[in-house]
């Protein structure tokens, strides 16, 4: 069974405030125009998911392109800024998911994880109580491939030592995942839409538009081995 990361197992929407602007806070600490540092970024972005750099560098570099000094302390200050949420993510699950992860480990399940995340992203990975609860974890920027690129399906069964069509793939659904993971062989395609309902990361027609690409659709991973146990 392969479980996404963020907004299935951990959500740093919960904490993160609705009009928290990551890129231009990180502009504000290096003191250069946000519009034109924003386009930069997400070029960046898409290449940090699959590169283990330091975002922080790689915003760092915007900078001193354009003639300006940055210190240990501005460093410091956007890696916090890039990374706070997901930390506390990380650090603090729901109390259900760890108790559903724990019931679906006693009854003999092996458990992935396949994330599409930069490295600032998962810094605190080694501190959560999730990471013993996993037996293999497959981060995008490590692996060099993302969702739904069919290589990064493939690295973390291949991790597992099981066949996509005996696994389940468990996942909000943002990026393609859904439909990369029924490309790939899962045998069950489950969306997950709790966490984003609840953030106002999607709404329900977002949600509703994702159904069509799953096998099941859950509030939350706790309600996933009462929805196997019906199959």
């Amino acid at each position: 069974m392969v479980f996404d990361l963020f907004h299935t197992l951990a959500d740093p929407e919960e904490s993160r405030p609705r009009d928290f602007d990551r890129a231009g806070q990180v502009a504000g600490v290096l003191g250069v125009e946000a519009t034109g540092f924003r386009r930069y970024w997400d070029d960046q972005l898409a290449e940090l998911v699959i590169s283990p750099d330091r975002p922080a560098d790689r915003a760092a570099a915007y900078a001193r392109a354009r003639g300006r000094q940055v210190t240990p302390a501005q460093l410091a200050s956007i890696d916090d800024v890039l990374g706070r949420y997901q930390d506390l993510a990380l650090e603090h699950p729901r109390p259900e998911v760890i108790a559903a992860l724990e019931s679906l480990r006693r009854r003999g399940y092996r458990l992935g994880l396949l994330s599409n995340a930069h490295e600032r992203d998962v810094r605190a990975w080694e501190r959560s109580p999730l990471r013993p609860l996993l037996d293999s974890v497959c981060v995008s920027c490590f692996v060099g491939k993302a969702k739904p690129d069919l290589g990064a399906y493939r690295a973390v069964l291949d991790a597992l030592g099981v066949e996509g069509s005996r696994s389940a793939f468990v996942a909000d659904g943002g990026g393609g995942e859904l439909a990369g993971a029924r490309r790939a062989g899962f045998g069950l395609v489950v969306l997950v839409s709790g966490p984003a309902l609840r953030s106002g990361l999607r709404d329900r027609e977002q949600v509703a538009a994702l159904e069509g690409e799953a096998d099941l659709h859950l509030a939350g991973v706790e309600e996933l081995e009462g929805a196997l146990d019906g199959r």
